[in-house]
């Protein structure tokens, strides 16, 4: 919510102030004990029960199809609000709802309200409520992208305080479930996932006296001379959370709905997960509902690998499942989905996670190589592997240093790296801090307030990965590049030991975007480098930047293999929209991963000492054992890459403009 632009309400509030009621309230009690849940799934295509007071007008209501029932659609005028407000006063509450659809191009705000006070005065309204907005920064083409889930204080419209917050940008399409309440003056808010019931996406918390009792309801809010246009589904009210016997999962709003409740890996993005303990997870209708167990479905990377939870128990309303031993591969990055159904088959849910089977012992073999992220040149030099670990422990004392580890390294503008800041950004840069680039410590609270963070900004956005063997045999909490701006670039120049790489960018994000690895050729020490790309890090919404994955290098889609050997300087750079996808990541590392080749590639460099990129836009014809690349006097050099035997090259012939390769 957090506007500080009440004066859009203006002075003709008593006289454009539209308030309705759109039927009779449900009358039940409202003494303590006596409060009875409020629910409404909106299939009924009315707001039987509910009370409207809006500004400037009365919104446009609709009950659009929401799964196999309704929604309801509330599209409001620009600078408005319109507060949905029923049943009782409550003093604890717990109140939730879906939010089933979205514009998220629409500055607003998707509202639960809770101790609702003078709702009818419009101005004088004061309370609480739980709110998620699609654009945080603004909506115009300049505004940084973001969303952020807060619990605000009320205290008329004209005063509202965000007394807890938490950055995370959802996915438009996709539903998500608000809950918010409260337990005397402790108020939590969360946020889930449909695709994740099983515990929040994020959860805050705040400590108020200000307000003891009040309505409870739905609100949509303009933040901005936008409209607003949210659907929402399954409401309810209540005293007590309903879902507190298996917390952190929640039921599935649609009574009866199979759903996993607990899951192996238990995160959501999941970082060294041992292959042999497997993908388990429990299912749940809470219900007579059965489950259909032989409908249960596990994808893995895509592929259908349903067959390994044979056997499959029998039909029932709560179902256990495990993978066969070796249905995981070590050293292998994983999206998976599971999808349960009834035994009608109309009742359907989906659950989707990230892990990798990757080891600290993998990680730390030659000739795997991690390059961190922070381990950017200095002056143009670089340190020899192994690097140490350096930076400062959980007591707040340097471990290592530069030269002896890259911490407070100086680094050059032009050379080492490019940074649209002109300065250091103050206490953001706490592992190089002569730097412009924005580098930060990740951990737990203590850490936090012991380095000093600056106020007003929640534990849970300093960033955070799976702390490696490396780091924690010194306590030092890992670090990473934060704050990145489009156009921005790092260079790292490192020996490989001569082989083919698979390239990864572990990354969290809150947004999609992209990074690009790039050549460079030219002395690393000048600012007279050039730089070739290498591929693409095609970086999905995360939702945030606390959650991490690896991302493969991709070409056309198609993952890279790089063929490196010796030192090279290599450039990973921020690509997006300037002031668009400003600051929507954490890098923690490069990982590079030498992969076998099974197949025949061509593999192009501008240059003939490398490094080698597999060059996607050759033709492979194997039934003709030809190769077919661009046209001739692209100024690239070739070599081939296959399994053993090597193939014989048998003629190299121009064919119209092109170059054909022949090979037996």
């Amino acid at each position: 919510m957090k506007t500080t632009s009440p004066q859009r309400i203006g002075s003709q509030t008593c006289a454009r102030l539209c308030q309705f009621s759109v039927a009779a309230a449900l009358g039940l009690g409202c003494l303590p004990g006596n409060l009875q849940a409020q629910s409404d799934n909106f299939d009924s295509g009315a707001l039987a029960g509910w009370s409207v007071v809006s500004y400037p007008a009365a919104p446009t209501v609709t009950f659009p199809a929401v799964g196999a029932g309704k929604g309801l659609r509330v599209q409001g005028a620009a600078g408005g609000l319109a507060f949905f407000t029923q049943g009782p006063q409550y003093t604890d509450f717990y109140v939730s709802v879906d939010m089933a659809a979205w514009d998220d191009t629409l500055n607003q705000a998707l509202e639960l309200l809770a101790r609702g006070q003078n709702i009818e005065t419009i101005l004088g309204t004061s309370g609480y409520v739980c709110n998620y907005d699609p654009n945080q920064n603004g909506a115009n083409p300049d505004n940084r992208l973001g969303g952020e889930f807060q619990i605000n204080r009320v205290d008329g419209l004209q005063a509202i305080n965000t007394i807890a917050a938490a950055e995370v940008k959802l996915e438009p399409g996709r539903p998500y479930r608000l809950v918010f309440q409260a337990a005397g003056t402790t108020f939590t808010a969360q946020l889930y996932d449909y695709f994740d019931l099983t515990a929040p996406l994020v959860t805050i918390q705040a400590e108020d006296v200000s307000y003891d009792s009040g309505s409870c309801g739905l609100v949509s809010y303009s933040r901005s001379t936008t409209p607003t246009d949210a659907t929402f589904d399954n409401y309810l009210a209540t005293v007590t959370d309903p879902n507190a016997d298996i917390a952190p999962a929640i039921r599935h709003p649609v009574p009866g709905t199979p759903q996993v409740v607990t899951r192996v890996p238990v995160s959501r993005f999941t970082n060294f997960h041992p292959p042999a303990s497997s993908i388990s997870f429990t299912a749940n209708t809470f219900s007579t509902n059965l489950i259909a167990a032989a409908a249960a479905k596990l994808y893995l990377n895509g592929l259908d690998q349903s067959a390994a939870l044979a056997p499959v128990p029998a039909n029932g309303t709560n179902l256990s499942f495990r993978t066969a031993p070796g249905t995981l591969q070590p050293n292998t990055v994983y999206a998976a989905r599971l999808e349960l159904q009834d035994v009608t088959g109309t009742m359907k849910s989906t659950n989707t996670f990230w892990f990798d089977t990757l080891s600290d012992a993998f990680l730390s073999t030659e000739p795997v190589k991690t390059v961190e992220a922070e381990d950017y040149n200095s002056d143009g030099q670089f340190q020899m592997d192994p690097i140490p670990v350096s930076g400062l422990d959980t007591n707040s004392s340097p471990v290592n240093g530069f030269p002896s580890g890259y911490f407070l390294a100086t680094g050059s503008e032009g050379i080492d790296y490019h940074d649209s800041r002109t300065s250091p950004e103050g206490l953001w840069n706490e592992y190089r801090p002569t730097d412009d680039v924005s580098t930060i410590q990740g951990g737990n609270q203590e850490i936090e307030d012991m380095l000093n963070y600056p106020p007003g900004i929640p534990p849970a956005q300093r960033p955070n990965d799976h702390q490696r063997q490396k780091y924690a045999v010194v306590a030092v909490p890992e670090y990473e590049v934060v704050h990145t701006e489009p156009g921005a670039w790092l260079n790292y120049t490192r020996a490989f030991a001569p082989t083919n790489y698979h390239v990864y960018l572990r990354v969290a994000s809150y947004s999609r975007t992209e990074a690009e690895l790039d050549a460079v050729s030219g002395d690393p020490t000048t600012a007279d480098q050039t730089a070739t790309s290498l591929g693409l890090f095609d970086i999905p919404n995360n939702l945030m930047r606390i959650n991490y994955a690896y991302v493969p290098l991709t070409a056309s889609g198609v993952p890279v293999v790089l063929s490196l050997g010796g030192t090279n300087t290599l450039r990973l750079t921020i690509d997006g929209t300037p002031g668009k996808d400003s600051q929507v990541m954490a890098l923690n590392y490069l990982l590079f991963v030498p992969t076998a080749s099974g197949t025949l590639a061509l593999m192009s460099s501008p240059s003939p000492a490398g490094p080698y990129v597999q060059d996607n836009t050759a033709v492979l014809d194997l039934a003709a054992k030809t190769i077919t690349v661009p046209p001739a006097g692209n100024a690239r050099f070739y070599r081939l890459r296959s399994s053993p035997p090597a193939p014989n090259i048998s003629s190299i012939r121009a064919v119209g403009g092109k170059i054909v390769i022949t090979y037996q």
